[in-house]
């Protein structure tokens, strides 16, 4: 073999040797491809296995009317947020004379729980409770002598204690727990300057207090107040001669006042909002 022979032929070995290297890598390239969009598909099937999960175990419960539930926690929920609040406390009755100067008061508002997390075990039946509002307080038969408001039902769940709110304008006391807030007290029947009073109000994140309202013979008047607010507004004042037209209580708030004339008819108090528990996960 000739030099020149020897040196082409190294020259070929060279050549091969840089092909296969470049081929070598263009296979290890395509593998590295071929893994990358193995372990995308891989993600993008976990991903969906999460969104499903996620779908599967978040929800919201309500429970508005009164009385007993179970609600069963679901598999993997941890903690829930809750909003809840006892019942409204009815309001006040008063059949009078003019002269008297007495005062019908909208019932308090019910104690609550606005939207705070609270710790559950998976699979737990948990036991709840959704307080009725106060019912309505009779008329009085003694002129000029109030009837008052009733106390609303207590909403309980988790362990919490939501008291109902009272008559006589005042919301229920806080409870067992930080986590509940008293409930609001009913606007104030004085310091008017129009048919619609300008009392002591009271709000909460969810509700304003009710109006408040009077009936009048010249100078002298019978005034009413409205309900302390819940979850919704409290019910307006009302009053009348000869005729009352009823008006709701949200939920959880108190039920206005009720003043008439004497003698013009007889008439009960506005009852109080029921409670309500909402669950969320």
């Amino acid at each position: 073999m000739n030099i020149i022979d020897l040196a082409t032929k190294t020259m070929q070995t060279a050549i091969k040797s840089v092909v296969d290297n470049i081929k070598g890598t263009v296979d290890s390239t395509k593998d590295e491809v071929a893994n990358i969009k193995i372990t995308q598909t891989e993600i993008k099937a976990a991903v969906n296995e999460t969104q499903k999960v996620v779908s599967s175990v978040s929800g919201c419960a309500v429970f508005d009317k009164p009385g007993t539930y179970q609600w069963v926690c679901p598999a993997n929920v941890k903690a829930v947020k809750l909003t809840m609040f006892g019942g409204g406390g009815s309001g006040d009755v008063l059949q009078g004379n003019f002269e008297s100067g007495e005062r019908a008061q909208g019932g308090g508002g019910g104690a609550f729980v606005g939207g705070k997390f609270v710790s559950v075990i998976p699979g737990t039946t948990y036991t709840l409770i959704v307080g009725k509002g106060g019912n309505p307080a009779p008329g009085n038969a003694s002129i000029n002598n109030v009837s008052r408001g009733l106390t609303g039902g207590s909403s309980s769940a988790f362990g919490l204690i939501c008291a109902g709110g009272q008559g006589e304008g005042k919301g229920a006391p806080s409870g067992n727990s930080s986590l509940v807030n008293a409930g609001s007290n009913a606007i104030h029947p004085y310091g008017y300057t129009t048919d619609v009073y300008a009392g002591f109000e009271a709000y909460t994140p969810y509700g304003k207090p009710g109006k408040a309202a009077r009936v009048s013979d010249n100078s002298n008047d019978l005034m009413a107040g409205g309900g302390g607010p819940g979850y919704g507004s409290g019910g307006d004042g009302v009053a009348g001669y000869s005729s009352i037209t009823p008006t709701v209580a949200g939920i959880g708030a108190g039920g206005g006042g009720v003043v008439f004339r004497a003698g013009s008819g007889w008439f009960s108090s506005m009852p109080g909002g029921d409670g309500i528990i909402i669950i969320e996960w």
